[in-house]
């Protein structure tokens, strides 16, 4: 009779190799950070350094523009401005990770 022995680095090995292939297959054509993104379009009503508050509808969505403008928001996006978002909703607050204008122009890009 012939036994198989597997180390416990082999198993390890195995099943990390296993949940990498899961992952790939689940999120293969998301970044990782990413795989949750939602998208609006709505119209300005607010701007401040960082972010700005957009209507959407009959809903208010305060938003965080410092990965994709910094400090420099009220520079690129005016009261009024009709633009759409795509982020996730983080603490609160909705993460923007690109935006773009009625013209389909980036935004802060």
């Amino acid at each position: 009779m012939i036994k198989l022995s597997l180390s416990p680095i082999a198993l390890l090995t195995t099943g990390l190799l296993g949940a990498t292939a899961l992952l790939m297959a689940t999120f293969g054509n998301f970044p990782a950070a990413h795989a949750n993104n939602h998208t609006f379009t709505g119209v300005v009503e607010r701007v401040w350094e960082d972010g700005f508050r957009l209507r959407v509808g009959n809903r208010r969505i305060t938003t965080d523009t410092w990965d994709v403008c910094g400090d420099f928001t009220p520079d690129h996006v005016t009261v009024g401005d009709r633009l759409t978002i795509v982020g996730e909703f983080e603490d609160g607050e909705f993460d923007v990770f690109r935006m773009t204008n009625a013209a389909g122009e980036g935004v802060c890009s």
